[in-house]
């Protein structure tokens, strides 16, 4: 669950970049790579918490 918080937070900051400060103040996202790594890390994070799970049912017993 911790990890869907964190995960949140980072795509929070993705759209505060994207919308607010890329478009709005730039007019571009090209300036400011950092969007992208604030959508990278949340990808990553699910990636693996759901390679846990599969990881965890496939154990026997």
């Amino acid at each position: 669950m911790l990890v869907v918080f964190v995960s949140s937070q980072y795509l929070t900051f993705a759209v505060l970049f994207i919308l607010y400060y890329g478009i709005t103040h730039l007019g571009t996202l090209l300036p400011m790579p950092q969007w992208s790594v604030f959508l990278l890390m949340p990808a990553l994070a699910l990636a693996g918490l759901r390679s846990r799970k599969i990881k965890q049912v496939e154990k026997p017993s």
